[in-house]
């Protein structure tokens, strides 16, 4: 039986060896794009909770965002003092940063109360250092409304609009919270031990049930984006082709959105609750 030349080995070696660094530079560049989407939606998720912490006057006061390359701070006021007790910091990930600030001039985002707006609106760039062309932009809108680069909404009409996804914004520290509590009007209340579905170190939340609400299977899913020890950004999935009575979700007893029976979805009475937002 003739076997394989040196030559043919060579070559095989050679086409494995191809094979293989494709594989690795596809894992890497993957694994970077989901690091640089997470950071990205970090400082989205934290302008939005300063917003939030603003239109509910959290200790009387208003709240922004400080921008630095390598970290972005939550902070009390209408100015940043970088020496504040009560600052709370994030950094970003290794290899990544903050670039071309473009709000105002500074590096501060500032809401103002009872209306929500800033004077800071703008852009501000979340990039991998080594290849700034990966880079995710955030926009911050004058009407204090944050978003990132191309995401645009349909015009009015023209969107079909059935909250089967919105996030919402809850200022305050869940991190002890006991009770998540589904109530269908008329029906039936469902609770939730909120701390088995709180991870150990207490910063991502995950729950997903279905509920046999008047005859009719009822699932929802909710869960974290971001959680820290003032407030919590909640992702609610309620399909409408799942779920065909209205329902109340609270926490503790705040109540933090209602959906109607078809699907429309209101902002809860808690104070320190955001409009619920669609995704």
């Amino acid at each position: 039986m003739k076997g394989f030349t040196l030559i043919e080995i060579l070559i095989v070696v050679g086409l494995v060896a191809i094979l293989a660094t494709a594989v690795v530079v596809s894992t890497v560049s993957f694994r970077s794009q989901i690091d640089l989407d997470t950071a990205a939606q970090n400082v989205l998720n934290t302008l939005r909770i300063a917003r939030t912490k603003t239109l509910a006057s959290e200790s009387a006061s208003q709240y922004g965002v400080h921008f630095e390359s390598g970290q972005y701070i939550l902070f009390k006021g209408t100015s940043y003092n970088p020496s504040a007790s009560d600052n709370e910091f994030h950094s970003l990930p290794s290899g990544f940063e903050i670039a071309n600030v473009a709000i105002g001039g500074g590096n501060d985002a500032i809401f103002q109360r009872l209306t929500g707006v800033t004077s800071q609106s703008g852009t501000v760039d979340v990039r991998k250092i080594s290849d700034i062309s990966r880079s995710r932009t955030v926009v911050i809108d004058p009407s204090g409304e944050v978003a990132f680069l191309g995401t645009v909404q349909s015009p009015a009409g023209t969107r079909v609009t059935d909250t089967r996804h919105v996030h919402i914004d809850y200022s305050r520290d869940v991190r002890s919270a006991v009770t998540l509590s589904l109530v269908f009007p008329g029906f039936s209340t469902t609770n939730v031990s909120f701390q088995n579905y709180l991870n150990a170190d207490q910063t991502e939340f995950n729950w997903a049930g279905t509920i046999l609400v008047n005859g009719q299977n009822q699932s929802l899913k909710i869960h974290s984006h971001s959680l820290t020890a003032s407030a919590v950004q909640l992702s609610i999935h309620r399909d409408r082709t799942q779920n065909t009575e209205a329902v109340q979700i609270n926490l503790d007893g705040e109540n933090l959105i209602n959906y109607a029976a078809d699907g429309t979805a209101t902002m809860g009475s808690s104070l320190f609750v955001s409009n619920p937002q669609i995704q």
